[in-house]
């Protein structure tokens, strides 16, 4: 099959070396693909909504020629590709499949000019319309159709969070097209030699590498391909190869050049790592420096192949084969660094069924400071409080449009203490940081980075390299998520830098040995080193007394493989089918929560074990087609907690509450219980502090001094004017902002999409809300043009007459009204009439600052390692 596609190729191997190029005297063999672009000026973003006429109950929502020669996260139009300069930040793999597919392949080319979109399917479960939508898939028919153009399926990208919707990757096709599902695997098969898998699950499984994300940069490399290091059955260098140093130098340079407005920190990191997740052809997971190597050399073990691309790597044997590369580019999915790592939830369980209970303590009291400082950020505000929550928000998240308008009223002199509006931001940043605080403690000495092997083979076994460790660490701790038993947490002493150079290069990721009879990776449920983040601690309250114990093998056996027809629209339709309800993972991972929070006796037993296994098993069968049965889940779960049938008269309130701290099941209401372990602690602190933080209430008790004197020096006759004016367009504006509500709640929802590629260009939001607020302010400066003032003066206006009645009355502030309109012209009276030029910042709070800024945990939540030079 894919020797019949080669000869439709064209010239997209320009140039495979000598007929010998097998034989290594005669060189590596050169692989220049065809041009990947076409250039051209750039195009403008538009959204369009398709009717879905053949599928009724499917809504998609696309947008059309969104950043067209990069990337189009919903919409890609490429009939057309078009490309900028090397300035955007991303390159669809997508892009380049279907302009090459369109100038190179004959069956295009009589079709016509192909494009591809993406969908975010809405359906009701078990319904018609799902059905429908299943038998569409395996049979090639359009989903949508518009005019002249049919959507076929031709890819997925499964749901990453809870409540997603799964999307389908649409090949775009003329109307006049016979046979829309000829032109879908030829397409496939050119980049992807998918059917040399076995199994059609697994298959379709690596199909959404093709369709993935990532950061386009060096264009040529010289690629080996190398054995991985084996011992036991077991890959211990699985998912990690090599990279030299010019390469890696040369990658994250262009990676840089393509982001900008990243933070110099951040910057620095991405200097100074060793550590990057890559794809590159069928490759996929880490690289780590290797000072050995010379050149443009890139070493990538067996395990990091998903599948072989024809014509270049689709040898039966190329191990230890240079292939230059010219024309691919490396694409960075990630770049490794550290970063301070909140404590979950499984890791405080696993903690405590090894005995580690210093860590309890350390984890509540570190609960209670930053509780207690949220509680006093809200009660007390000061202008001081509010500098140092805003800034440890700046560090840990970014600059939000919200976050700038509350930086520039900070800086001009507002004091939170008496403006509502801040204190608005401040509740809503103070109940973000308390639900997590109800599932994720900060501690000190804890981290998050990817891990790496160690292919030096120098490290002995039971031992970790941890670049940024401090000088006096012994032993550390590793855990990764999910993981359920007491050996999932792995104990391991720490090497010093200066007893083994071989390793001093590595920054931003810890090194694992790759002696002993298993992987330490493998025994943390299962990671490897494709681009996992453990969480790893050096603090000594979370190291246990003794070695954990080693956990049980989670590899599933007597899986045989599902081959399926060698037809991928059918392939397609099979996986979507079976993994559309997203498994029983949920039920497991409750189940052994659950046990794990009655006390560590029940992390013990047989049925605890077994249920572990079947998480693991679960994780698995997205690619093995092979789900976990129910009655054996039932069935362990009514032994391990002795219930009745599955069915339990009390939930535990932690598995009760969603992330938002709303029941998940409005029945459990009754059949709420605390327990005692530390997790239910945690969680009973987190929640009370919550509800505590909803009785503060925001009454307007003064008007902000230096906005009254502005407002006083102002003639009487036009102050009534304005006011009457004002009182009028808020009126307007409560019920107008009410009636666009209501017509919002009416509306298909949104694509989580196209929000996602909105942020990921930067680009402007053009949401509803965004839109009315852009309306309302037009409309405000027509009133004032037609009143004859600035439009300063009439927000002035605006400001008196909604708050003078709140402060004479005593009354709450329950919107933002005026300041999402114009909150830049009251920012600037406030600065013409300010009696106060500058900041007057207590010394401790200084000093507190600084300690945020050197890197310490500030008073909200995960901080990260900034320097001063971020915030001058």
């Amino acid at each position: 099959r894919s020797g019949d596609l080669l000869d439709n190729r064209g010239s997209v191997i320009a140039d495979a070396g000598p007929s010998s190029a097998s034989d290594s005297s005669q060189g590596p063999m050169l692989i220049r693909p065809d041009r990947l672009y076409a250039h051209g000026e750039s195009h403008t973003m538009c959204e369009k909504r398709w009717p879905s006429r053949p599928f009724s109950a499917a809504h998609a929502t696309c947008v059309e020629n969104l950043f067209k020669e990069v990337e189009v996260w919903e919409w890609c139009s490429f009939t057309n590709v078009r490309r900028k300069s090397n300035t955007e930040p991303v390159l669809h793999r997508a892009a380049r499949m279907i302009d090459h597919f369109n100038r190179c392949n004959t069956l295009s080319q009589q079709c016509g000019q192909l494009s591809l979109a993406v969908a975010e399917i809405h359906v009701k479960e078990d319904s018609d319309e799902q059905a429908d939508l299943f038998r569409r898939i395996m049979d090639g028919a359009p989903l949508i159709e518009d005019g002249d153009r049919r959507m076929v399926a031709c890819g997925y990208r499964e749901p990453k969070k809870r409540n997603e919707f799964w999307k389908l990757w649409l090949l775009v096709v003329p109307a006049g097209c016979d046979n829309p599902q000829r032109l879908m695997e030829p397409m496939h098969l050119e980049h992807a030699n998918l059917f040399k898998e076995g199994n059609a699950f697994k298959r379709v499984y690596r199909m959404e590498l093709i369709f993935s994300f990532a950061v386009p940069t060096v264009e040529r490399c010289t690629l080996r391909c190398i054995d991985d290091i084996k011992r036991n059955g077991y890959t211990f260098t699985d998912g990690c190869g090599l990279v030299s140093a010019p390469l890696l130098k040369a990658i994250k340079q262009r990676y840089l050049a393509l982001h900008h407005g990243l933070s110099l920190h951040r910057q620095r990191q991405i200097w100074d790592a060793t550590c990057v997740q890559i794809r590159i052809l069928g490759y996929k997971g880490n690289i780590v420096l290797d000072p050995r190597l010379t050149g443009e050399q890139l070493q990538l073990p067996r395990s990091m192949r998903k599948y072989t691309v024809p014509g270049i790597d689709d040898e039966p044997n190329n191990i230890g084969k240079d292939v230059v590369i010219d024309g691919w580019p490396i694409e960075v999915v990630d770049v490794s660094s550290e970063s301070p790592a909140r404590v979950p939830q499984q890791v405080m369980q696993v903690l405590e069924g090894n005995g580690c209970t210093r860590a309890s303590a350390e984890i509540l009291k570190s609960q209670d400071e930053h509780l207690n400082t949220l509680y006093d950020l809200l009660d007390k505000p000061s202008v001081e409080k509010a500098l140092s929550a805003h800034l440890s928000l700046l560090l840990d998240e970014g600059l939000t449009d919200n976050r700038r308008m509350f930086r520039n009223k900070l800086l001009a002199g507002f004091d939170p203490a008496i403006d509502t509006h801040m204190r608005f931001f401040l509740e809503a940043q103070a109940n973000e940081q308390t639900k997590r605080l109800c599932r994720a403690v900060p501690l000190e000495q804890s981290w998050q980075c990817m891990q790496v092997p160690d292919w030096h083979e120098v490290l002995p076994e039971g031992t970790i390299y941890i670049p940024f460790a401090p000088p006096e660490a012994e032993y550390a701790v590793i855990a990764k998520s999910p993981l359920y038993e007491v050996g999932n947490l792995r104990k391991l002493r720490v090497v010093k830098p200066e007893d083994y150079p071989q390793l001093r290069h590595h920054r931003g990721c810890i090194v694992l040995s790759t002696k002993g009879a298993r992987p330490e990776s493998d025994m943390a449920f299962g990671s490897d080193f494709d681009g996992d983040e453990p969480w790893v601690s050096t603090n000594p309250a979370c190291i246990p007394d003794g070695q954990t114990p080693e956990p049980q093998d989670y590899r599933c056996e007597n899986i045989l493989p599902v081959f399926g027809q060698a037809d991928l629209a059918i392939n397609l339709g099979d996986f979507v089918q079976k993994n559309w309800r997203g498994g029983n993972q949920g039920r497991i991972n409750n189940a052994l929560m659950r046990a794990a929070s009655e006390g560590k006796e029940k992390m013990q037993t047989p049925e605890y074990a077994e249920l572990a296994r079947c998480f693991s098993q679960e994780i698995d069968a997205i690619k093995s087609g092979q789900h976990v049965k129910m009655d054996r889940v039932t069935k362990l779960e009514d032994k391990l907690l002795a219930l009745p049938h599955g069915r339990s008269p009390a939930e535990p309130k932690f598995l009760a509450y969603d992330e938002y701290l709303k029941l998940k099941n409005p029945n459990l209401s009754q059949r709420l219980m605390e327990v005692d372990s530390l997790i239910g602690k945690v969680f009973a602190r987190g929640f009370q502090q919550h509800e505590r933080l909803a009785c503060i209430r925001h009454i307007v008790h003064k008007l902000d001094s230096d906005l009254e004197v502005a407002w006083g020096r102002q003639d009487e006759n036009l102050k009534t004017r304005l006011l009457l004016s004002a009182k009028n367009f808020w009126i307007a504006y409560k019920n107008q902002r009410q009636r666009s509500s209501h017509s919002e709640s009416q509306e298909v929802p949104r694509g989580e999409l196209r929000r996602e590629a909105l942020k990921r260009y930067n680009a402007p939001r053009i949401a509803p809300r965004d839109t009315f607020i852009q309306d309302q302010r037009k409309l405000a400066c027509d009133r004032a043009h037609a009143l004859g003032v600035d439009l300063e003066w009439f927000a002035l206006a605006m400001y008196m007459e909604k708050y003078q009645p709140l402060m004479q009355n005593a009354q709450l502030d329950r919107c933002s009204f005026p300041w999402d309109l114009v909150a830049q012209e009251l920012i600037s009276i406030k600065l013409k009439f300010s009696s106060t030029r500058a900041l007057v910042i207590d010394q401790r709070v200084l000093q507190d600052l600084v300690k945020v800024l050197q890197g310490g945990h500030g008073v909200v939540g995960r901080q990260s390692q900034a320097t001063r030079d971020d915030h001058a």
